[in-house]
């Protein structure tokens, strides 16, 4: 199972996560404070972003721009199955790094790059 996350620095990664099911502490731990949630639709799926509740008065950089909104600081896409937050498939992570590239290619989003960890073997 993965996490996809988004960087400061425009970098997307993934990130392997043993658990069922992924805790605040690991949020918080992630985006650098208090979280807050956006799904957004990513490819053909509903994903849940999780960023930095207080990025804009942290003035963190631009990390990912949609349509209707600019998030700031380390963004961490997952998924949820009712009340529970979830990691992602191998091939979900995968969708949405995909997404995200030919998005940032076309659209000149702020990501800079794409991390693809070797478990990805296409």
């Amino acid at each position: 199972m993965k996490v996809v996350i988004i960087k400061e620095d425009g970098i997307i990664t993934s990130e392997s996560f043993l658990g069922k099911t992924i805790g605040l502490e690991y949020l918080q731990e992630k985006v650098g404070g208090y979280i807050e949630l956006a799904s957004r639709k990513i490819g053909n799926k509903w994903y849940d972003l999780y960023i930095d509740e207080e990025g804009r008065l942290k003035d963190l950089p631009t990390t990912l721009i949609t349509q209707h909104e600019d998030f700031k600081g380390t963004v961490v896409v997952t998924q949820s199955k009712g009340d529970k937050t979830i990691p992602l498939t191998i091939d979900e992570a995968i969708e949405v790094i995909s997404v995200l590239n030919v998005f940032n290619m076309y659209f000149g989003s702020v990501a800079k790059d794409v991390v693809i960890t070797k478990e990805f073997n296409y």
